[in-house]
């Protein structure tokens, strides 16, 4: 997925990176509810809801937000968006992973 917006961003594509960083944002909040035990049936507050979760990152919902409420337009812009996105992917991939 954060390929997928890579893409959006060496096209200065920034509807195709909102596309590609909703869905990674959203696997995400699934990977967290999944290693919480609990059910997140819907997308529909699901940020809010995962920000809830003992195991989310500092902050999570308000990056989260900031990821997905402005992805830019050129490819510069993008480009940082998707490094804010990717530390918090990061974070949320060490929170899961059970090797840690």
């Amino acid at each position: 997925m954060m390929m997928g917006a890579r893409y959006g961003a060496a096209g200065a594509d920034p509807t195709f990176a909102a596309g590609c960083l909703f869905r990674a944002i959203g696997v995400a909040c699934h990977a967290l509810h999944g290693h919480a035990r609990q059910w997140l049936t819907h997308e529909k507050g699901m940020v809010t809801a995962t920000a809830r979760l003992p195991q989310a990152p500092q902050g999570f919902a308000e990056r989260a937000h900031a990821v997905l409420a402005a992805v830019g337009a050129s490819p510069r812009e993008i480009e940082h968006t998707l490094a804010g996105a990717a530390a918090l992917l990061g974070e949320i991939h060490a929170a899961t992973d059970p090797s840690s």
